[in-house]
């Protein structure tokens, strides 16, 4: 399924960085002599569904960026059903290093690749982005990436439940804490059982004076993953000299189409 329409047909897809079949992944390059900078997308969907073509604002992301002189990729990864924390984390920074290993064929420019993700996506390409795949078991380390884009990420799995009790939302949307809630299932572990895999993956466990600058937006109504995740994020950043910018946009809601509007993307664009 297509939301916001389907996307164009990608200039070369379905690109294997990986044995398994989740492992791929598809690019669009702008018009022009390259090479050119590129934005990993990272699609969102509770650790559990979504697709390269499928999610969120693709087709108007696509158009923004191409249009601007930037090519695009979007990749697949393995869902929780499919492996568990950090599996999917993994495959973004293995991913990451296959563009960059295929920059001359895909007429990208290897030094500047930047992520883009939304929701869970968000949380995986901040944690692909500031640890370098440094602390993710199984996954490849790759050089740092130019920026990171993060839209409405969950970044502080354990704390969700009290910010969205302390909210309007209210103690019926406080539910990541259960047995089987999305983030519970990804780390094969209620999360209120184990610290130590919410800590690892938590992207706010990476920060550091040298993390590449990251633009967080979130929703000021979002009741499924609270404002307040980004503005954990944020204030970490800024405590260790980080690079950050930081957008709550106050009536939004979870995947509220106006982050995929012009004014907003135009937004993304100059950030990049």
């Amino acid at each position: 399924m297509y939301l916001n329409g389907a996307p164009p047909t990608p200039t070369v897809a379905d690109i294997a960085y990986g044995p398994d079949p989740a492992q791929r992944l598809d690019v669009w390059r702008p018009q022009g002599k390259g090479p050119f900078p590129i934005v990993l997308t990272v699609h969102g969907g509770a650790f559990l569904f979504g697709g390269k073509r499928g999610h969120d604002g693709l087709k108007q992301d696509i158009a923004a960026l191409l249009s601007n002189g930037i090519a695009v990729a979007s990749t697949n990864y393995r869902m929780w059903g499919e492996a568990r924390f950090p599996a999917a984390a993994g495959d973004v920074t293995t991913a990451i290093a296959a563009l960059r290993r295929k920059a001359r064929l895909l007429d990208i420019d290897p030094g500047r690749v930047a992520l883009w993700g939304k929701s869970t996506g968000a949380n995986l390409a901040l944690l692909a982005g500031l640890s370098e795949g440094r602390a993710l078991i199984g996954a490849e380390r790759i050089e740092p990436v130019a920026a990171i884009v993060a839209m409405y990420p969950p970044v502080r799995f354990d704390a969700m439940d009290d910010q969205l009790r302390n909210s309007p939302c209210g103690t019926k949307a406080a539910t990541h804490g259960a047995g089987d809630s999305p983030e519970s299932m990804w780390l094969g572990s209620p999360v209120s059982k184990r610290e130590d895999l919410v800590a690892a993956a938590s992207p706010i466990s990476y920060v550091s004076a040298s993390s590449p600058p990251v633009l967080l937006q979130a929703g000021g109504a979002d009741c499924t993953v609270p404002h307040e995740q980004s503005e954990m994020l944020a204030d970490a950043l800024r405590k260790v000299g980080g690079k950050v910018h930081l957008d709550i946009v106050p009536d939004a809601q979870h995947i509220d189409p106006v982050f995929d509007k012009p004014g907003n993307l135009a937004n993304v664009v100059r950030f990049l």
